[in-house]
């Protein structure tokens, strides 16, 4: 069961070290969560089903994501579980039975320590592009984007494409996202968010875990500073025309009953 799966893993990092800490306000490029602190939860459907339970703090800063899917893909069936923890610093991929951290560089992190190292008018130059962005991803800067393109879970989004996905996002917070390639199809989408006390000691890492890490591995940072550096502009996310309220009630009942029916899963 996904509640007990949950409960496990929680206990697992009950044994922790200290973290790393920033000021986010610190660094231009952080984008955060709508909501100061709680849990949110997904469901996943078509070639992929299952849950997802999003446990997040400081406006997204830090985040814990359990996730348990099963595929049944070009009839193979597949199941399995997911543990990532995201901190200021970096994104670890959590293996729970190896105790295993991947740590993963954070986009914002790299943009930031790059940043740092620039004059004073790259420095201004960069902070004005932000600003032309309104609402844009920095992974999508020339990419479509269209604004309050829907209402999930109680809260507006923007749609983008990134990588392959179409995404729906308010601030950092994903609440829908869709992958669909060669028959291929997985849509993952929030049902409900709880605004609520976090317990801190969820989010660090285990003291007993062994972290890992790939020097070569990279972001697309430099890409994205040379991008904003550029003079070209860049185009904000367009207007949508608003939904009805019955559309959006529509939604919204059908979000609930999905979230009523994780439960059980």
């Amino acid at each position: 069961m996904f509640k007990s799966f949950s409960v496990t893993v929680f206990t697992t990092l009950l044994f922790m070290m200290p973290t790393q800490t920033r000021a986010a306000s610190e660094n231009p490029f952080a984008v955060h969560f709508p909501v100061k602190e709680g849990v949110v939860y997904y469901a996943i459907r078509g070639s992929k089903r299952g849950a997802k339970l999003l446990y997040f703090k400081d406006y997204g800063e830090k985040q814990l994501l359990v996730e348990r899917e099963s595929s049944s893909f070009m009839g193979k069936g597949d199941h399995g579980d997911k543990v990532t923890l995201i901190l200021p610093d970096a994104k670890y991929l959590l293996d729970t039975k190896q105790k295993v951290a991947r740590k993963i560089p954070k986009l914002s992190s790299e943009l930031f320590h790059i940043y740092r190292k620039l004059s004073s008018k790259k420095k201004q130059k960069i902070l004005s592009a932000l600003k032309q962005r309104n609402g844009k991803s920095l992974e999508n800067l020339d990419g479509s984007c269209l604004a309050n393109a829907r209402k999930i879970a109680g809260l507006p989004c923007n749609e983008e494409e990134k990588a392959g996905r179409r995404i729906c996002q308010n601030g950092a917070l994903t609440l829908a996202s869709e992958i669909s390639i060669l028959g291929f199809t997985v849509q993952t989408f929030a049902t409900k968010i709880e605004v609520k006390k976090v317990d801190p000691a969820l989010f660090r890492l285990p003291a007993d875990f062994k972290i890992v890490s790939n020097p070569k591995e990279r972001t697309d940072a430099q890409k994205i500073i040379r991008r904003l550096l550029s003079s070209q502009p860049i185009t904000p996310c367009q207007k949508s025309r608003s939904q009805t309220e019955r559309e959006a009630g529509l939604h919204e009942a059908l979000y609930e009953e999905i979230h009523r029916l994780s439960t059980h899963f």
